[in-house]
C-alpha cells in the first residue's frame, strides 16, 4: 500500500468510544443474528408453515439487502450530517417491528411485508452505520475501533445459530422470532440512543476528532473505487450465498447435520480469531495488506471445501480459511474505504462503495438456490470458488493501482 495511508501512533481509545464499541458489538450480534442469519435454521420451518418455495422464502432477505444497498449512500450522507444516535435507534426499532410482522405471518403477503420493514431498518443500524459512527467518534483511531467492533460482531453466527438450534427444541419458530423482535426494540434501540453521538459533538461533550486524510491522490480515486467495489461485489455474492445456503451445501457435500452445524459455527469462531490477528498486527501493516491476505484465504477456502468431500477434518480446514477471510473482509470494507478515501464524507462514501456489493448480495440467495437445485452442492461450491479467484485478481489490480497513485 502507499507509504502512509495509515495513521501513525494512534492515541488510546477514550472511555466513551470503548463503551460504544461494546454496545455496538451487542447490537450487531443481535441485528445480524436475528435477520441475515435468521433463515439458516428457520428457513425449512417457514417454508413448511407458510407454503413457500425456497427461492420465495430467500427473496425476503434479498429484498432487505437490495434496500440496504440502494439506501446506503443516502443514509450515510444523513448520518455524516446528523450523527448516529437517532439513525441507529430508529433502525433497531424498524428491524424489531419487521420481525414481529414476520412472526405473525400466515402467508407470503405478510411475510414479505415484514421483510420490507426489516429492509428499511437494516441500513440504519447495521455495520455501515456502526462503522460511520465509530469513524466520527474516534478519528485517527477509527481503524482500531472498527476492528474491535467486528471482533465482537463476528460472533453473531457462532452465538445465534447454536442458541437458535437449542431454542427451537422448546419453542416454535414464531415465538422465537417474536422474542428476536422484542430484543431489537427493547434493548438495541435504547443502547443506540444512549451510547452514540449527535450532530455536532460527541456524547461526552468533546469535539469531533481530526479527519483522516485520503491515501490516494484525487486522480487515482475513481479507478480505485471501481476495482474495490467490483472486488467486494464478488465477495458478497459468495458470502451471502453461503450464509443463506450453508446447511444445504454442507449436507449436500456429505456432512451430517450435526457436522454441518459444527462447521458453520466454527466459521464464526475463526472470523473472530482472524480479527484478533488483525487487531494484534494491524498497526504494522496497511489496510490493503489485510485485504490481500483475506482475498487469498477466501479463494483457497472453497478449494478446501471441494476437496473435503464430506470429511469433517476437511470441513474444519475450510472453516479456518473461510472464517478468517470472512472476518477480515468485513474489516476491509470499513478500513480500506477509510485508508484510500479519508474520513471526510465517510458515511456517504462507504454507502457508495457497498452499493454494488449489496445488489450482488441480493441476487446471491436466488442464484445460489437455482444453482444448487440444478447442479447440486458441488456445482455451487465450484461457482463460489470461481468468484473467489475473480475477487483475488481484482485485488491484484487494486494493489498495483494504489502503488501508482499513493499520496507521497
Amino acid at each position: 500500500m502507499p507509504s502512509s495511508p495509515e495513521l501513525p501512533s494512534p492515541t488510546p481509545l477514550s472511555s466513551h468510544v470503548r463503551r460504544a464499541i461494546w454496545g455496538l458489538g451487542f447490537t450487531q450480534i443481535v441485528g445480524y443474528g436475528t435477520t441475515y442469519y435468521l433463515l439458516g435454521l428457520m428457513g425449512p420451518l417457514i417454508i413448511r408453515d407458510l407454503g413457500l418455495s425456497k427461492s420465495v422464502m430467500l427473496a425476503g432477505v434479498s429484498l432487505t439487502l437490495l434496500t440496504s444497498g440502494l439506501a446506503g449512500p443516502l443514509v450515510g450522507r444523513f448520518q455524516d450530517r446528523q450523527g448516529s444516535r437517532v439513525v441507529m435507534a430508529l433502525g433497531s426499532v424498524l428491524m424489531g417491528l419487521g420481525l414481529i410482522i414476520i412472526a405473525l405471518a400466515k402467508g407470503p403477503l405478510l411475510y414479505f411485508a415484514g421483510w420490507i420493514v426489516v429492509a428499511l431498518g437494516s441500513p440504519l443500524s447495521l455495520y455501515n452505520a456502526a462503522f460511520t459512527s465509530l469513524a466520527r467518534m474516534s478519528g485517527r483511531n477509527a481503524r482500531r475501533a472498527i476492528v474491535l467492533l467486528t471482533l465482537i460482531g463476528g460472533l453473531a453466527s457462532s452465538i445465534v445459530w447454536p442458541v437458535t438450534a437449542a431454542l427451537l427444541n422448546v419453542l416454535e419458530w414464531r415465538s422465537l422470532v417474536l422474542i428476536f423482535g422484542a430484543v431489537n426494540v427493547l434493548l438495541c434501540a435504547p443502547l443506540h440512543g444512549w451510547l452514540l453521538d449527535g450532530p455536532e459533538r460527541r456524547l461526552d461533550g468533546a469535539p469531533m476528532p481530526d479527519l483522516v486524510p485520503p491515501g490516494l491522490r484525487p486522480e487515482g480515486q475513481r479507478m480505485a473505487f471501481l476495482l474495490m467495489t467490483l472486488m467486494l461485489a464478488c465477495i458478497s455474492l459468495v458470502g451471502n450465498g453461503w450464509s443463506m445456503l450453508a446447511f444445504p451445501v454442507l449436507q449436500g457435500l456429505g456432512f451430517t447435520f450435526s457436522e454441518a452445524v459444527l462447521v458453520a459455527s466454527l466459521v464464526g469462531v475463526f472470523q473472530v480469531l482472524g480479527r484478533l490477528g488483525e487487531m494484534a498486527t494491524g498497526g504494522r501493516h496497511s489496510a490493503l495488506r489485510t485485504a490481500q491476505v483475506s482475498n487469498v484465504l477466501f479463494a483457497l477456502s472453497f478449494v478446501l471445501l471441494a476437496l473435503a468431500k464430506g470429511v469433517l477434518v476437511g470441513g474444519i480446514l475450510f472453516a479456518v480459511a473461510y472464517g478468517v477471510a470472512n472476518g477480515l473482509n468485513t474489516i476491509v470494507k470499513g478500513t480500506l474505504t477509510l485508508a484510500l478515501f479519508g474520513s471526510q464524507g465517510y458515511g456517504e462514501r462507504l454507502g457508495k462503495v457497498t452499493l454494488l456489493p449489496s445488489v450482488a448480495a441480493t441476487l446471491a440467495p436466488v442464484l445460489g438456490g437455482l444453482i444448487i437445485d440444478s447442479t447440486g452442492a458441488s456445482g455451487l461450491t465450484s461457482a463460489f470458488m470461481a468468484l473467489g479467484f475473480v475477487a483475488m485478481s481484482l485485488m491484484v489490480l487494486l494493489t498495483s493501482h494504489c502503488r501508482r497513485h499513493a499520496v507521497s
